[in-house]
């Protein structure tokens, strides 16, 4: 972790925190403890640094395909709803996530409901991230 000054006391770098949280530290930030699961935590990363944490969390042994326990959501469905091209094209190709995972549940985001059996690519389709719709018919492809 990097070592913080006195006027750093109110940022947290997003990615030191998730690697205190990975080694198993419990934090207290603003009286709230934090709480990380790493299995849970790749279909709930931030949008911002989004990549960097899928890699944090994958090397510190988070399972690619983890999907959440709600609607059964993964790292992948998550970044093709946060337009993330990078990231689907680094879980997939890099790391081997399951392109054709299904979710198990509907699930209402952002006034859209996804219906159960949505896969990463309907995701991307439905929100008309064309981008990573591409990144996907690419990937098939090869």
């Amino acid at each position: 972790m990097m070592n913080r000054t006195e006027t750093d006391r109110d940022r947290i770098d997003v990615l030191d925190l998730i690697a205190a949280l990975l080694a198993g530290r419990r934090l207290v930030i603003s009286g709230t403890i934090a709480v990380c699961i790493a299995a849970a935590g790749l279909s709930f990363t931030l949008d911002e640094q989004y990549e960097a944490v899928v890699q944090l969390l994958i090397a510190a042994g988070a399972p690619v395909g983890a999907a959440n326990g709600v609607n059964g959501w993964t790292a992948l469905h998550n970044a093709s709803w946060n337009q993330q091209t990078s990231t689907a094209k680094l879980l997939v190709e890099t790391f081997h996530a399951d392109a054709s995972a299904t979710t198990t549940a509907d699930h209402t985001v952002g006034g859209r409901t996804f219906p159960a059996g949505s896969t990463a690519a309907d995701v991307a389709e439905a929100q008309g991230h064309v981008d990573v719709v591409a990144c996907f018919l690419a990937m098939s492809a090869q």
